[in-house]
C-alpha cells in the first residue's frame, strides 16, 4: 500500500524543517525558537500518523475520529 500525498508532502515538509533547524543552530540563532520551529514543524507529520493508527481501545478496526480523544 503506497502512501498518501499528504503524508509524503507532510515528510519531506518536516525534512525541511530539520535542515533549517541544523542551520539556524550553526548559526548561533535563538535556541528556544529553534526548538519551537522543530517541534511544530515536525508534529504535522506526526499528528497524521497518529491517526492512520487504529485506536487500542476501540472494537471496530476503523475507529471514529472522537473514539481515542475521550479517553485520557
Amino acid at each position: 500500500m503506497s502512501e498518501s500525498p499528504l503524508m509524503i508532502k507532510s515528510k519531506a515538509f518536516a525534512l525541511e524543517v530539520i535542515r533549517a533547524c541544523k542551520v539556524l543552530r550553526e548559526a548561533k540563532c535563538e535556541s528556544a525558537l529553534i526548538n519551537q520551529f522543530l517541534r511544530s514543524g515536525t508534529s504535522i507529520g506526526a499528528n497524521l500518523r497518529r491517526k492512520r493508527i487504529p485506536c487500542v481501545f476501540s472494537q471496530s478496526p476503523l475507529p471514529s475520529p472522537r473514539s481515542c480523544d475521550t479517553i485520557k
